[in-house]
Order: structure tokens, then C-alpha cells, then sequence
């Protein structure tokens, strides 16, 4: 018989709970959501993390040698962090739930269960909302722990490295254009790209700006260059360099005239 502690989400957020306490080897489950203290944990074999708002310290994580899980409604390793759902569209990375061992680092533990899950955003872009794929995925995690339930309670299962970098984000990086969760995904989806898009040619016309400046300021040194080369080919030989100049203004005229030339041409 196992005692587990619950951290996060109450009964009224997640069936999860009611499912725990009334499974044959479950002897006692607690409910927390407040901070983690290590006497919190000691006593128990399992503990569970899903919509927990709290980082667990590291001294804990290396103290308490029993399984610390977390359910996370995003595919590891991409949309780690705050707000999953919402980037896996915006930045067109898989969807999917994960439950994974919780490491000192925010969505970075080994991941013991995962499920890809596809909105087909195309084929159903007038019907998908932030709020009701949210909701799909809280219930896939759900249907997965309870799935996989005995598995983790026996400590069954064989950890997987997240060998990809993938993608985090924090909760300030919601973009404004998200004002509420009843938004149309697809609508939503090109408004980003089309500012984002827009966004990354402001910044390309910036850098070739400040390569223009960089090369007007190279010229306009290279003009007093010249003009100091000018003044001394005049005084060391005045006829000479005047012929040279005459001959460079003779082919400027000829150039000028092919470029009128070529004007013409269609």
C-alpha cells in the first residue's frame, strides 16, 4: 500500500485526485499546494506534481531518493515552461502531454511517458480555441496517468533523456495579441507570424542600414585619401597627373553615357 502526495491542482481542477485515493494500492493521499518543505515529502513513496505553481528545491530533489513526477501538457523537450499549449501552435512545434521526473531544472527531468497529440490545425481552424484544446490536453494527461498508473506506482517504467534542446518560455513571453482564451488558434497563428514576419524585415533593413552607414564612413575616409594622393601627384609631377585626370573624366563621360544607354533598354 503506497501514500502519495498531490501537488497542484484540487479535485475541482483534475479527476486525478478522486482516481488516486480510490485505487486498491493507494493508502493515503494528501493534497498540497502550497511551497514543498522536505518533512512535506519524507513520509511518502510517491509524490505528483500537475498544475503545481512552485519550483521544488534541489536539496529536496537529492534528499528524498523516492519518485517526484510531473504532468506537463506539452511534448518534451519543446514548450517547456509557462503557457505550453499556446507556443506549440505559434511556433508550430508538436503538441502533446508528458509526464516526466521533475529534475532541478523547469521541465528538464527524464521523461517516463509522453503522448503526441494532433490538432490537424488546417482542417479544423474555425473550431479550435486556446481554451478548448487546453482542455483536450488536460484531459489526454489525465487519460495517460491513469493509464500508466500501476506502472508508476511500482516504479516500472524506464526513463528517457530529453536529448533535444527544444523550446522554453516564461510567463512573460505571452505576446499581447493573445488577449483571451476563447481565440481562434489558426486566426491567431497567422496574426503572430504575419507580426513576427514583419518584425524580422525591420531588423534586416536595420542591419543593412548600419552596413550602409559603416560603408559610407569608410568612403568618406577614402575620399580624403584620395584627394591627399591628388595633391601629391601635383606636386611631384602637375603635367602628368593633369593628363591622368583627363583621361579618368574622358571615361567617366563614356560610362555615364552606357548608363543612359542602358536606361533605355526594355
Amino acid at each position: 500500500m503506497k501514500k502519495i502526495l498531490f501537488l497542484g491542482y484540487n479535485k475541482n481542477e483534475t479527476s486525478l485526485l478522486r482516481f488516486i485515493s480510490n485505487h486498491p494500492k493507494v493508502k493515503l493521499l494528501k493534497h498540497q499546494k502550497k511551497p514543498l518543505k522536505y518533512q512535506d515529502v519524507s513520509s511518502f513513496d510517491l509524490v505528483v506534481c500537475f498544475g503545481y505553481r512552485y519550483l521544488i528545491e534541489n536539496k529536496i530533489l537529492s534528499k528524498f531518493k523516492k519518485p517526484i513526477i510531473n504532468l506537463h501538457i506539452s511534448y518534451l523537450p519543446y514548450n517547456k515552461g509557462s503557457h505550453p499549449n499556446v507556443w506549440s501552435f505559434l511556433e508550430k512545434t508538436p503538441s502533446g502531454v508528458t509526464i516526466h521526473k521533475v529534475s532541478k531544472n523547469i521541465d528538464q527531468g527524464d521523461i517516463i511517458f509522453q503522448k503526441q497529440i494532433n490538432f490537424n490545425l488546417h482542417k479544423n481552424k474555425k473550431n479550435l480555441t486556446f481554451k478548448n484544446t487546453h482542455n483536450i490536453l488536460i484531459k489526454e494527461i489525465e487519460k495517460l496517468f491513469k493509464n500508466k498508473f500501476d506502472i508508476i506506482l511500482n516504479d516500472k517504467y524506464v526513463l528517457k533523456k530529453q536529448k533535444l534542446k527544444g523550446t522554453f518560455h516564461k510567463k512573460k513571453e505571452l505576446p499581447s495579441l493573445l488577449k483571451k482564451w476563447s481565440q481562434n488558434v489558426y486566426k491567431t497563428t497567422m496574426e503572430y507570424n504575419k507580426i513576427k514576419n514583419q518584425s524580422k524585415k525591420n531588423k534586416l533593413f536595420k542591419k543593412s542600414i548600419k552596413i550602409v552607414d559603416q560603408i559610407q564612413n569608410i568612403r568618406s575616409k577614402n575620399n580624403i585619401n584620395w584627394m591627399n594622393l591628388l595633391k601629391l601627384a601635383l606636386r611631384l609631377d602637375p603635367k602628368e597627373t593633369s593628363l591622368i585626370l583627363s583621361k579618368i573624366y574622358q571615361d567617366d563621360q563614356k560610362i555615364s553615357k552606357l548608363i543612359k544607354k542602358l536606361k533605355k533598354v526594355k
